[in-house]
């Protein structure tokens, strides 16, 4: 984001045929020249959680359906959408 911090998003379509985007943020930038693991999850139940390095660093509850692909957000890994 313009904050510099890193996040997991993902794109849904909810009933009716509408699309928006589900996200949690990490609360600090990844630091620079160094190595890292960085995976988002998303379990139905929970919602969304964020780890670096094995560790979870954040998380934002989201209780749904199963997800539905959203056909018109497109899949961006290592950028910002803009």
């Amino acid at each position: 984001d313009t904050y510099g911090r890193w996040n997991f998003s993902v794109g849904v379509t909810q009933p009716g045929g509408a699309e928006e985007w589900r996200a949690v943020f990490a609360g600090s930038p990844l630091p620079k020249f160094q190595w890292v693991h960085i995976a988002g999850v998303y379990d139905a139940s929970s919602g969304l959680r964020l780890y670096r390095d094995g560790v979870e660093v954040a998380s934002t509850p989201f209780t749904s359906q199963a997800l539905s692909p959203a056909t018109q957000t497109p899949l961006l890994i290592g950028r910002a959408n803009g």
